[in-house]
């Protein structure tokens, strides 16, 4: 019994040191991960103390404690600092095979911002072609829209001569200031010079006198107590025009010219003359403020 014991406790005392060694191998790092973890408590300790005024010192103090050359050990820093370490697995995979990982901070900025300024650059190129079509089309549609203008107003003075003409053959001449006839003429009249613009509404002024249509009735003309009530007459060129005894309360004459027109008795109680020429070539002010 007593010669037994000893060699079992032996046994025993050996199985535990073999146990233990064993377990003291597995619990010992290789010396490569030994590396990696120096490394990355040296990275940590750059990253907590640097700013831009030691970091250059501190990569260089920590690759010497590490016998390391200094751009390999930037390298490492800077490859320890990427997204790598926080990305998802896949999109860190992703991100080493892009090659960006690798690429130093200017590099970085550089696939950055060309795609950037190019993308800038097209977008607005396109933009301003875009402007350059809309200020094209802008035009063109008011160039279509004073070309309908331009044709309507010549169409009106064409069909109001046309009728004046046929009413001519009616002896309009001959007429009196309360027949038909007359009051037919001065209405087209009256709506030719409202509706026309004031290089035509002159051209029917001079129509008038030339047709010896401002001499009806004796003194008459044919716009002898026209009616033009509130008529929008701003700008229209009425200079020479027989208008004794017409209307024109409220109408609307500023920057009108009635140059050498007749006004004798002419109603013009409320009508706006802001700038209007008046017969003797003075420029009325009235109602300008307003």
């Amino acid at each position: 019994m007593n010669d037994e014991t000893p060699a079992k406790q032996t046994d025993s005392s050996e199985a535990l040191k073999g146990e233990k060694e064993q377990s003291d191998n597995k619990a010992a790092p290789e010396p490569d991960e030994i590396k990696k973890l120096e490394l990355q408590e040296s990275f940590k300790r750059v990253h907590d103390r640097s700013d831009k005024f030691s970091h250059e010192w501190d990569l260089k103090r920590e690759a010497k404690n590490l016998e390391m050359e200094v751009e390999e050990y930037r390298r490492l820093y800077e490859l320890s600092s990427t997204p790598s370490k926080w990305l998802p697995t896949w999109l860190s995979r992703l991100w080493q095979w892009t090659g960006i990982a690798e690429k130093k901070g200017w590099d970085v900025l550089q696939l950055i911002i060309v795609p950037v300024i190019l993308a800038g650059g097209a977008y607005y190129l396109q933009d301003t072609a875009k402007q350059r079509e809309q200020v094209q089309q802008e035009a063109a549609k008011q160039r279509e829209q004073a070309a309908a203008v331009e044709k309507a107003n010549q169409d009106t003075l064409v069909k109001y001569l046309e009728q004046m003409a046929e009413l001519l053959q009616k002896d309009l001449l001959k007429t009196k200031t309360n027949s038909e006839t007359f009051i037919i003429a001065q209405a087209k009249t009256v709506i030719a010079l409202q509706s026309l613009d004031r290089t035509r509404q002159h051209l029917v002024i001079q129509f008038l006198d030339a047709a010896n249509l401002n001499t009806l009735d004796g003194e008459k003309g044919i716009l002898y107590e026209a009616r033009m009530s509130k008529a929008n007459l701003n700008q229209a060129d009425l200079s020479q025009a027989i208008l004794s005894h017409a209307y024109l309360e409220g109408a609307y004459l500023s920057n009108a010219n009635f140059f050498g027109a007749n006004l004798s008795e002419t109603q013009l109680f409320k009508a706006k003359l802001c700038n209007t020429t008046l017969p003797d070539g003075k420029v009325s002010n009235r109602d300008c403020g307003k």
